[in-house]
């Protein structure tokens, strides 16, 4: 009898120090000594993007200026993606936190062939890491981080088969593809889709607004 309640002290210890170790890889928690081990300053992204400053009508305009001038491709840089991108995090952390200490550093690195999502929410210790790859109808999710730690991908691959699936989309969004290249997304749009009375109204639904 005695063995056995060592035997499961032990294993209820082995699980406590595991959903610990979870924690701390995450930086949702900050636990003592292990966080700073395991965590150290947080997870960084594979690499910087500087920040280009555009206003909350870039996208609206950019799709209607290009449908009226008959262009079937715009070019977006990695540049004025993550500005808007990090903009929106501040603008889901701001209402009761001074500007000089909101959270910064949310951006997108693209790539010849996939994107690198990096989102920081409020805790410093911690970012949502996705890298994001096309497929022959949409995108999927090849990698997830929740701060250092790496989580399963189907869930986030639900969402984007729904969501992101190019037949849909240009049913819906007058987006046709999305290829991503070196430092810019290359979209191929429906002109006539945004050209209508309600093009200013019309969805762009992978860019935050």
């Amino acid at each position: 009898m005695r063995n056995c309640c060592l035997g499961c002290l032990a294993l209820f210890l082995a699980f406590v120090i595991f959903v610990l170790i979870l924690l701390s890889l995450s930086g949702l928690v900050q636990i003592p000594l292990l966080s700073r081990l395991l965590s150290g300053n947080g997870p960084d992204p594979s690499r910087v993007v500087a920040l280009e400053p555009v206003d909350s009508k870039y996208f609206e305009n950019f799709f209607k200026n290009a449908a009226e001038a008959h262009q079937t491709q715009i070019i977006v840089s990695e540049n004025n993606l993550s500005y808007l991108i990090n903009d929106f995090a501040n603008k889901e952390n701001n209402i009761l936190i001074a500007e000089d200490k909101r959270t910064k550093g949310s951006q997108v690195a693209l790539e010849d062939g996939y994107a690198e999502l990096f989102y920081k929410p409020l805790s410093p210790r911690t970012a949502l890491t996705i890298k994001i790859i096309p497929t022959s109808t949409g995108f999927k999710t090849q990698k997830i981080k929740i701060g250092k730690l790496r989580v399963p991908v189907f869930a986030a691959n639900f969402l984007f088969s729904r969501f992101l699936d190019f037949s849909s989309m240009s049913n819906s969004s007058g987006v046709k593809s999305i290829k991503l290249e070196k430092g810019k997304v290359v979209i191929e749009i429906d002109p006539a889709f945004f050209k209508g009375e309600n093009s200013g109204e019309a969805p762009v639904p992978f860019i935050p607004q």
